[in-house]
Formats: C-alpha cells, structure tokens, sequence
C-alpha cells in the first residue's frame, strides 16, 4: 500500500511541476494545479513537495493570495514550510507586485530559524523593486554579509532595478563599484538597470557614459539599453541626440520599439519641436503600429508649440487608430486650446470627455479653468469649480490662481478676494500669481485699502512681489491719490532692484 501511496504521490508531483512550469505561459495553468493538489487530498495526505509545486504554479501566474493561503494550509496539513516554500510564496508575491506579503513572509522565515538563501533575498529584493520601495531594497542587500551570503548578479541587478525606478543615480554607481570589488560580472542589465536611475534632469551625460561602457564590459547594448538613454535625454529636451542614438541602433540592426520612441518624442516637447516628433511617429509606423503612448507623446509636444488645431485633429487620428482617447490625451488637447484662448474649444473638449464617461482630474479642470480665464469667462471659471469641488477633484493653488484672475479681468474684487480666503480655509498657499490676480481685482475696483492689505500678506509669506505685482498695487495708489503710499511701495522696490519698474512709475507720475 506505501508503493502504491508512492506512486500516487509521484504522479500528482510530476504533474503538479508540469503545470507550475506552464503557469507562465498559460495563466490557467495554475488553477489546475490547485485542483490536482485537491485531487491529492481525496486519495493520498498531500507532502510539502506537492504544495510547494502548486505554491509555485499560484507564482508563475502572479496569484500571490492563493500562494499564501497554499502557505497556510501546509502547516494545517502538518507539512512543515521549508525554505523552497516560503522562497515560492515570496516569488509569488513579487510577481503580484505585493510587497508588503513578501517583506512579512521574510521576517517569518528569520522567526522560524529557517536559513534564507540568495533567492530569498533576490525575490524580496526584486518584490521591493516592483512596489518602488528602492530603500528596503538596498537594507535587504546590505543585510546579506550578516547571514553569511554573497551577492549574485540576480541579486545586485534587483537591486539595480528598485534603485533604477527611484532615479537615485549615485547609488545605482555605488552598486555597480561594488560588484566590480566583489567580482561580480555585470551583464547588461545590470548596467540598463544604472542608465535608468539616470532618467532625472541632468543626468543625459551620465547616461551616455554608461551605454559606452558597455563594449568596455563585452557587453552589447539592447532595445532597453538605448531606450533608457533616449529617455534620459528627453529630460533636456536633447531631440537631436536621440534622432542620432535612434540612427546607431539602426547600424546595429536594433529596431527601436514604441517604449524608444515615444521616449524620442517627448525629447522634442521641450522646444516644441512638433514637425520632428510627427517625423519619429511617421518612423515607427512604417515598422509597426504606434500606440497610445506615443500618440499622446506627439499630442503633447504639439500642445507645448500650442498648436490647437493639430491637437484636435490628433484626437481623431487616435479614433482612427481604434485608440480610446483618454483623460491624459483630452487634458493635453484642452492645454493646447487654452494657450491659444480658444476657450469655446477648450470647453467644447471637456463635455465630450466627461460624456465619453471619463473622469476629468486636476489637471483636465485647470486647463479649462486657465482657457476660461483666458477667455474672461468668470461665471463659467466659478462654475467648473464648484462642480470640481462637489466631485472631490483635488484643488491645487493653480486651480484657485486661474479663476481669481478670471474674476479680476470680469472686475468682481469680491468674489476673488472671497476665492482668496477660501484657499486659507482648505490650506493651501496662494502664489505671486494668486497674489498679483487679487491685487489687481481690488485696484480696478478702485480697493486701495485692500489691495495694500493684501500686498501686506503676502511679504508676510516671504514671497518677493513681482513687476506686475507691485504695479497693480502702485494703480491701487494712483487711482486713489494716495501718494505717500505710493513713495513707500517705490522704496520698497528700490530695495528689491527693481529699478526698471521705479523710473515707469516716477515718469507716469511726472
């Protein structure tokens, strides 16, 4: 009868293996070999070997909670978790992107006396990297000579990666000089890993030295490789750079994918290089279809050169290509509008955002609400905010900014001095902008007192006063006779430097 129970036992783990090996490939996979462990239980008392198979499946496919109650129910089962479990559940959670369950499943082990080895930490480590939680990252590696384990290049490119998504360069180096101390080959995703913590601004020269050491390491450079590159370089707007990195792929039979050149695109925004980013897009989809990403890539340098009539148009092309358009792309849409005053356009964009069920943020409403400023359209600025305000839409101090000059250009000094004191109530600091806008609502409606007042508040803040800041003020004075005033607030500027500002006002005054 234990042959027989063998057998049985056999079988089920041979099969059970067979379906954890095709989990990734087949996400159904898994809950077949939750239900060939179920099988086990009728005939045969499951073994760990058996769990940790289907532990494993629930892994492949990224079914971190069926992994860990597998987990629990081995030790219902009176099968003792070993490490190959608990390494199976945490790669599970890592591949769940659920960090939080594979840091606790770590220090269970520590409780447990069980001995963790180099994968546990690499598939912790790499669980940190997807939940961007790139400190915890780096405590994991550290913690590695205390238990008397040696880096791999799994482990270090883990690490490379968490700290590659948190753009903290110096450390990405600080990695890499270890692993040379440590003889720890690099390989290139190692260094791909380093090219992308190098993706803040002013980091392209570092970036490019990093893909040049890559023949240094025999090492050739991959799609990802020039991509973190080309990203790195949109951040300084360096358009020419990535059209030539874009060339030397080419010569290296390297065809760059969409993630590349929507990368290229957005280095193009910065100067609102709008006919070279249509040239990229032109580029990739002569090779193969773009996607939204690069669409909305291209939608926004064309916003930047605020061309609204490209913008609108490119909206219809996204349809064309059977792309949903999203918040993003009606939001960058709307911004080009509103650079441009089109405000009836800019309107006309939102209702058909919000009737495409799409749900308008913070940035959908303050490119309207800047558009209705623009188009001095008060009543309709103050009723998008309520109605941003009743739908729990964040409001930021460029919301508040742009609908108190709206009413500062509709000359209503009291609903902008009351937007004013609301944003004290709901904590959030006005600008010189909010400021200046305020200002100049009470000098044209003849409010010196006030103005002044609210000149006064905002020295108080700290913030120096612009040129326009004080000359709305000075208008204040003006209009109102107050010349003492007047003299104080030239004196005020004569202390700032601002001496271009003082001989205007002293030669209107004659």
């Amino acid at each position: 009868m234990s042959q027989v129970r063998q057998r049985g036992h056999q079988r089920v783990r041979e099969a059970l293996l067979q379906r954890g090996h095709e989990g990734s490939r087949k996400g159904k996979q898994w809950q077949q070999a939750l239900q060939l462990l179920r099988d086990l239980e009728v005939a045969f008392r499951p073994d760990a070997i058996s769990y940790n198979a289907a532990i494993s499946a629930c892994g492949r496919a990224g079914e971190w909670q069926s992994a860990l109650l597998l987990l629990e129910e081995l030790e219902f089962a009176n099968c003792q978790p070993d490490v190959i479990s608990y390494n199976a559940a945490i790669s599970a959670c890592e591949k769940g992107h659920h960090w939080p369950s594979a840091l606790s499943l770590f220090s269970e082990m520590g409780a447990q006396q069980l001995q963790r080895s180099i994968v546990t930490f690499s598939a912790t480590i790499s669980a940190c990297e997807k939940g961007d939680q790139w400190p915890q990252a780096l405590h994991l590696l550290a913690q590695l000579d205390s238990e008397g384990l040696h880096a791999n290049t799994v482990t270090y490119n883990a690490a490379l990666s968490a700290i590659g998504r948190g753009l903290e360069w110096q450390r990405a180096l600080e990695i890499l000089n270890l692993m040379d101390e440590s003889f720890v080959r690099k390989d290139v995703i190692s260094l791909n890993a380093a090219i992308s913590s190098c993706e803040g601004p002013g980091r392209w020269q570092l970036a490019e030295a990093l893909l040049r050491e890559l023949p240094e390491q025999q090492l050739h450079p991959t799609v990802v490789t020039y991509s973190a590159v080309i990203s790195a370089l949109a951040k300084a707007g360096l358009w020419q750079r990535a059209k030539s990195l874009l060339t030397e792929m080419r010569s290296l039979q390297l065809a760059g994918n969409e993630v590349t050149y929507a990368a290229a695109i957005s280095a193009c925004q910065l100067g609102g290089e709008w006919q070279q980013a249509l040239s990229f897009l032109e580029e990739l989809s002569q090779r193969q279809r773009a996607d939204r990403t690069v669409y909305n890539a291209v939608l926004s340098v064309i916003s930047t050169a605020a061309l609204w009539q490209r913008a609108v148009g490119m909206l219809g092309e996204f349809q064309d290509a059977n792309f949903a358009v999203d918040i993003f792309s009606y939001s960058t849409a709307i911004s080009a509008c509103e650079k441009r005053q089109e405000w009836e356009v800019a309107l006309h964009l939102f209702r058909e955002a919000e009737a495409s069920s799409l749900q308008c943020n913070t940035i959908t409403y303050n490119s309207l609400l800047s558009a209705l400023e623009k188009g001095e359209q008060w009543e309709k600025a103050l009723v998008f905010l309520q109605r941003l305000l009743v739908g729990l839409v964040e409001a930021t101090v460029i919301t508040y900014s742009a609908v108190i000059s709206a009413c500062e250009k509709g000359q209503q000094w009291q609903q902008a001095m009351q937007l004013l004191m609301t944003m004290a109530a709901v904590s959030l600091t006005p600008n010189v902008v909010t400021y200046t806008a305020a200002i100049a609502a009470c000098s044209a409606a003849r409010r010196w007192e006030l103005a002044l007042k609210v000149l006064e508040q905002m020295q108080s803040t700290g913030l120096p006063g612009n040129f326009m800041t004080y000359d709305v003020a000075l208008y204040a004075c003006d209009v109102g006779g107050r010349w003492l005033q007047t003299l104080l607030l030239l004196a005020d500027l004569a202390k700032g430097s601002c001496e271009v500002l003082v001989e205007r006002q002293i030669s209107a005054q004659g």
